[in-house]
């Protein structure tokens, strides 16, 4: 026969209890998941890359910010930059400029 100390079964049940919330808690991030995203470092800046919904993303800081009401990343579809591998070149020019001072989106 094992007996248990009052404190043991209590430990346990905490224990337990609290592996559940945990789990409830991951499980619930894990639902609200939307993608991930890895640093990368290019030639000229850094940059974000991954997956969000499903579709290949790159990020890049709005190096063309003029307000605080402007975004501070901007994220792109990624696509096949010819020669130069998968999402490695900048876009040429951004509608994020925000040159009146109005609301962008």
């Amino acid at each position: 026969m094992i007996l248990f100390d009052n404190r043991q079964i209590e430990y346990r049940m905490d224990l337990s209890m609290s592996t559940q919330a945990s789990n409830e808690k991951s499980s619930e991030w894990k639902e609200r998941e939307l993608g991930a995203l890895w640093k990368r470092d290019g030639k000229n800046q850094s940059y974000l890359t991954g997956k969000l919904n499903d579709k290949q993303v790159i990020v890049f800081e709005n190096t063309n910010k003029r307000s605080e009401k402007a975004p501070d990343f901007i994220v792109y579809e990624s696509r096949e930059m010819q020669g130069q591998g998968q999402g490695q070149g900048a876009p040429a020019s951004s509608t994020t400029e925000d040159s009146d001072g109005g609301d962008l989106l």
